[in-house]
């Protein structure tokens, strides 16, 4: 019925407040999962059912599940009450291509420099054109794309806790993994999950194998 009495109201007359966009997931996930041309055709048919691109990206950049690259949000775990998790890292191909953050004031898309295992976030800030010129000389456009979850794992003591997964860090990447690299990343996050007072959790690599035989010879 609420489908159909938006669907009645005159089109020009269809406007969402943030409350009622918030109280319809059903718009973020459309739009996350099938993409925006699929996204644009249910909310043309039936017009109105649910808000458009525009306010869906407006309620995404106000809200926490917004991000930047190279970041990691720790800062999320408070909503889980999180004390026991599985993390895992990988990395999938993606098209070359370098766009302008406007929330950072950065470029993203390049790869993203490694310090002790750490992506430094808004690393690629340009002032001029000349700056820009001269990171796009020096600098490789990512292959590929690196991304770090945390599965979160109820336990007796938190059973009334849903599972879900949190995405702690994306990033550009060369694909040039070292096996110390990885090993800093893992320390990184461990003594962070630490101080967070989330103490028990497990670590996965797609190249686990790899550096396990590194350091076993």
């Amino acid at each position: 019925m609420k489908v159909l009495s938006k669907f009645l109201i005159n089109r020009t007359l269809v406007l969402y407040s943030e409350k009622a966009v918030s109280a319809t997931p059903l718009g973020l996930k459309c739009e996350t999962r099938c993409g925006k041309q699929v996204y644009e055709f249910i909310r043309l048919n039936p017009y109105g059912s649910i808000p458009n691109l525009a306010t869906v990206g407006h309620l995404i950049k106000n809200s926490d599940t917004a991000f930047s690259e190279a970041e990691f949000r720790f800062q999320s775990l408070r909503r889980f009450h999180l004390h026991f998790g599985f993390c895992s890292e990988d990395t999938a191909g993606v098209i070359r291509e370098v766009e302008y953050d406007s929330k950072t004031n950065s470029f993203v898309g390049f790869a993203t420099p490694i310090d002790h295992g750490a992506p430094l976030s808004q690393f690629y800030r340009a002032d001029t054109f000349n700056d820009l010129k001269t990171i796009y000389d020096t600098n490789e456009i990512a292959p590929v794309l690196n991304v770090q979850m945390l599965q979160t794992i109820p336990t007796e003591d938190d059973a009334q806790c849903i599972s879900r997964p949190l995405l702690v860090p994306a990033y550009g990447d060369d694909n040039r993994i070292t096996a110390i690299s990885v090993l800093n990343r893992w320390v990184y996050i461990f003594s962070t999950l630490i101080r967070k007072k989330c103490s028990h959790h497990r670590f996965f690599h797609r190249c686990w194998q790899k550096i396990y035989k590194r350091y076993a010879t």
